[in-house]
């Protein structure tokens, strides 16, 4: 049995379903950790192969669960090791199981566990298990910047697989646009990695103003400080073309919004929003990424055309993709994240030996 350990998150259920299609649903066992922010995967809820840790009536007694089932799998999954308590299991059983660990690393557990240090007791004692976890664990994905950012600051020894999530792409009708406005996107997020000062403060040198609207997700995290940061920055410097998404949308709504886009500014200098980078690359639009985003790298290695946030100028405003460049990158998109190339790259995983 193949054990996956899940943060609750968005993108949980595609993938969920994707394995359970590709794959023996008695060959894999999903555990999903954390408090349901919003109702956005009740299609898996009644998957007799999911597992959530709501359904425990307390810490101890999930843990305890957990840790029965890393031992008693034959690989382990890790989707992110942001948790302590999902860390602290696997520091448990890392004598006898780390043979089986695989991580996939998110952004957020790799570089901000690195970047936020502090001198406190608890931090250095969680990132003692922590480095202890990971210099354990003989093999790691998915993508290849976020590897070599591990090799730099961690000790392991750990093999790399080119692996992925999934995402469904809804193609949706193309109505008639106003071609007098341009729909420019900035990153996906309420974080300070998104670096949303730089590109507003850019945009509003731009001379024509009127033309372009502005959208800035932050509808998650919620009641961040730094929300309210942004929209005071953004309603100053571009009045009413700024447009703050406070409220979350479905993912529906969400790919038709992408959808409307023209261009999309993603200034990270992490590895982040990959999801939408490749929804956006499905629909034809003109993407800026900062080049230290290790997901220019990974889209690139697709044959994605895409832009470097340091090239971004009022002339940037009319750019757009040809019809063989947008045909391209969708064909590259669909490739990449087809059920063969998928199952592929994850039976890898699943089945080698490390």
């Amino acid at each position: 049995m193949i054990l996956h350990i899940f943060l609750y998150d968005k993108f949980d259920s595609d993938y969920i379903k994707r394995i359970n299609t590709l794959y023996d649903q008695k060959g894999h066992l999903f555990f999903i950790y954390g408090k349901k922010i919003e109702n956005n995967i009740p299609s898996i809820e009644n998957c007799n192969n999911v597992v959530f840790s709501t359904e425990f009536p307390n810490l101890v007694s999930w843990m305890h669960y957990l840790i029965k089932e890393i031992k008693t799998a034959d690989r382990v999954i890790i989707h992110s090791l942001m948790s302590r308590f999902v860390l602290l299991a696997l520091f448990v059983c890392l004598r006898s199981c780390k043979s089986k660990y695989f991580w996939m690393i998110w952004g957020a557990d790799l570089y901000n566990a690195y970047w936020n240090r502090n001198k406190s007791l608890i931090w250095r004692l969680r990132e003692l298990i922590r480095k202890r976890v990971i210099k354990g664990i003989p093999a790691v994905g998915y993508i290849q910047a976020d590897y070599e950012f591990l090799k730099k600051h961690y000790e392991t020894g750990a093999k790399f697989y080119k692996v992925s999530y999934t995402y469904d792409f809804n193609d949706y009708p193309k109505l008639p646009k106003d071609k007098s406005v341009t729909n420019i996107l900035l990153a996906n997020s309420a974080s300070k990695d998104c670096r949303y000062e730089e590109m507003i403060e850019k945009i509003s040198s731009f001379k024509d103003i009127p033309s372009v609207r502005v959208y800035c997700v932050l509808s998650y995290p919620k009641d961040t400080p730094y929300i309210n940061e942004v929209v005071k920055l953004g309603r100053e410097c571009l009045g009413d073309s700024f447009i703050p998404l406070i409220d979350y949308m479905t993912y529906n709504e969400y790919t038709k919004f992408l959808s409307d886009i023209d261009i999309a500014i993603f200034n990270h200098d992490r590895q982040q929003a990959l999801g939408n980078i490749a929804s956006l690359a499905y629909y034809g639009k003109v993407i800026y990424i900062n080049k230290q985003n290790g997901c220019k790298g990974y889209f690139e290695d697709m044959g994605v055309k895409l832009f470097d946030t340091d090239s971004f100028c009022e002339d940037a405003l009319c750019i757009r993709l040809t019809p063989e460049e947008i045909n391209h990158n969708k064909r590259s998109i669909e490739f990449f994240y087809s059920d063969e190339q998928f199952k592929k790259r994850w039976d890898a995983v699943f089945y080698s030996e490390w």
